[in-house]
């Protein structure tokens, strides 16, 4: 997907820009609709605690 489902995107199925499904589509079949599990994931890193070391 290209985009996070945030703010005025967050009821979106489908990416706006690529047309990728939102949730897994198989994940969601096999549960006829029931269970949606992100297809993709975005993990952020704090970086302030790696930086902050090297001020001190």
């Amino acid at each position: 997907s290209c985009m996070g489902y945030t703010g005025p995107f967050s009821d979106d199925e489908k990416c706006c820009v690529c047309k990728a499904p939102r949730y897994d589509p198989i994940v969601l079949q096999s549960s006829g609709g029931s269970n949606k599990v992100p297809d993709h994931k975005f993990e952020t890193i704090p970086i302030e605690s790696v930086f902050q070391p090297l001020w001190r």
